[in-house]
This record gives structure tokens, sequence and C-alpha cells, in this order.
């Protein structure tokens, strides 16, 4: 009988400190999540802002992107391409290094419309640095944020980007 109690404190222990370091653990994510929310980690550099909406006001019925990279902690325009296929753009992005894509892609709906979308890609290469990681991830949101783009997605390859995968995200959107 006595043996059977101390089991069961032994066990009302585990569980205390279970739901203790779980809380801890818990409130320290939380508290980081709104940090990482909160900071900004990055600014948008000199005309970057007016590229963005130059791609959302395009007339144009071409695919065109616009490809960023992160300079001493500032968000700069690395090259723009016009009237290009998804495998040219793909040719153009590193393989190694993180880049944030503004795609404007022409889509053909099933119905016969076709639309201009822009998509917001985020290419974060598996074998690059950790630093460059981090700082394009912590960046990612705010830049989002400041393109006012919706439809975000994320590519740990370049290999990935193909006109199936545009299309499978599009269809998903629309």
């Amino acid at each position: 009988m006595q043996a059977g109690r101390n089991r069961h404190r032994k066990n009302a222990k585990k569980t205390s400190m279970t739901k203790t370091i779980f809380a801890s653990l818990y409130s320290q994510n939380l508290i980081s999540l709104v940090c990482a929310q909160n900071i900004k980690v990055c600014d948008l550099g000199e005309g970057v802002a007016d590229k963005l909406e130059k791609i959302r006001l395009r007339k144009e019925k071409t695919n065109f992107a616009l490809i960023f990279k992160i300079k001493d902690e500032v968000i700069v325009l690395e090259d723009e391409l016009e009237n290009m296929s998804v495998d040219e753009l793909q040719a153009e992005l590193p393989t190694s290094q993180p880049r944030y894509v503004v795609l404007s892609y022409c889509y053909k709906h099933n119905d016969g419309r076709t639309s201009y979308p822009l998509l917001f890609i985020f290419l974060s290469p598996s074998g690059c640095k950790p630093e460059q990681q981090m700082m394009y991830a912590g960046c990612k949101l705010n830049f989002v944020k400041a393109s006012g783009l919706t439809k975000v997605n994320e590519i740990r390859n370049v290999e990935e980007l193909t006109e199936e995968y545009i299309q499978e995200k599009l269809s998903f959107y629309h």
C-alpha cells in the first residue's frame, strides 16, 4: 500500500513538473512570437516601395518578376525580369541563398478568363547559412505586409519553382 502511494506521489510530481515546464516553454514561445511580430528586422531599400507599387499597377499582359535580397539589413531589388518564363526565373535564382520573389503571372482560368495575380515566393534553400535563413525569415512578414501581397508561398529548393507549382498554387487561390 505504501509503495502505491509513493508511486502516485512520484507520478504527481512528474505531472506537476511537466506542466510547469510546458507552461514556461509556452510563455517563452509566446513572448518570442510576439517579439518576432513586432520587431522590425530589416528596412525596405530606396525605391523598393515604388517597384512594388509599379508591379501592382502594371498593365502589360506578360509575366514579370522582381527578385529581392537583403544586404546590410536592407531589402534591395536584385533583378527585374520582364516577359520571362518560370524556367527563366528559376535560372536567375541562386541555389544556396535565400531570396524574395514577387511574381506577376499570366494565369489562364478553366473558364477561359485570364488574370494576372501577384505571388510572393520566399526561397529559403536548405543548404544556406542559418544566419541568412533567420534574417530572411525574420524580415518576411514585414515585407509581405509592406507589399500588400496575400498569395504567400515558400519553397526550399529552386527546382520546386515550376509552371506546375505556380499553376497548383494559383488554382488553390482561385
